[in-house]
């Protein structure tokens, strides 16, 4: 007898009020304020096709062998969109990196069980919940995935010219900047001195260089691919990860 169709998904990201295909990932991750939109992928159709050839010994052992597709698929994810943030952002930091994907190459969010088939792809959380660091790389990774503009949390966002000491990130963090507008040599200026607003060094009689400019806000365009990654991971590897995952639940069964 053939067995109904049976309800998996793999969660790409996760939805708030207002972003595309609210639903299913509430529930899923059982988190509030999160930044990201999702994609939500039902694979029951490729659940049904992968059971017509399976005998009944296998198909008693399906639950347990679709949460480890799930997870291995999501996995696969994870480790594609880290590469791809690599190659696309700026030197990106390894915060940045490992909230998207463990240097394990495993995913970060929910994993699928027998008792719920439903793998939740949530960046910067820890065990399916977020804190405030995985909050915050939520709303940088938004940024990258959907474009948009960032605002300073105060007066300006810091951003280092050429001639600032930044790490091998090319970020400056806090201490640094203070450190630096505590220098003798440095002043602070802006439109009442007739200057681009920023923090200068002072070179010699009535010169001055900027070291960090102060801008009102950030602009930034479309650059990761986040849920398109998700759509062909998906598509290339559930089948093979179906087939494995059914081979290791037939060794392992009691």
């Amino acid at each position: 007898m053939a067995l109904p169709a049976i309800a998996a998904r793999i969660v790409v990201g996760r939805a708030v009020m207002g972003s595309r295909n609210q639903g299913i990932a509430e529930e899923a991750a059982g988190l509030s304020g999160v930044s990201l939109g999702k994609m939500d992928f039902d694979v029951r159709g490729n659940i049904k096709e992968f059971t017509r050839s399976l005998n009944h010994m296998q198909k008693q052992q399906l639950p347990f062998a679709i949460s480890l597709a799930l997870n291995a698929t999501a996995d696969d994810v994870s480790r594609v969109q880290r590469t791809q943030a690599e190659r696309l952002f700026d030197r990106p930091t390894p915060f940045v990196l490992n909230a998207i994907s463990t240097r394990k190459g495993k995913f970060r969010g929910k994993r699928a069980t027998k008792q719920r088939l439903i793998a939740s792809i949530i960046p910067g959380s820890t065990q399916g919940g977020l804190d405030a660091a995985g909050s915050r790389v939520q709303d940088l990774l938004k940024l990258q995935i959907e474009g948009g503009t960032r605002t300073p949390k105060g007066r300006a966002i810091v951003v280092p010219t050429k001639l600032a000491k930044t790490n091998k990130y090319g970020n400056l963090r806090n201490k640094q900047v203070a450190r630096l507008a505590g220098q003798k040599t440095t002043f602070s200026a802006g439109q009442a001195e007739g200057m681009k607003p920023g923090l200068y060094r002072r070179q010699g009689k009535g010169k001055a260089v900027m070291l960090v400019a102060y801008e009102p806000i950030a602009n930034y365009r479309q650059r990761f691919p986040f849920y398109r990654i998700g759509e062909g991971v998906v598509g290339s590897k559930l089948r093979r990860n179906l087939e494995k995952a059914m081979d290791r639940a037939m060794r392992t069964r009691r």
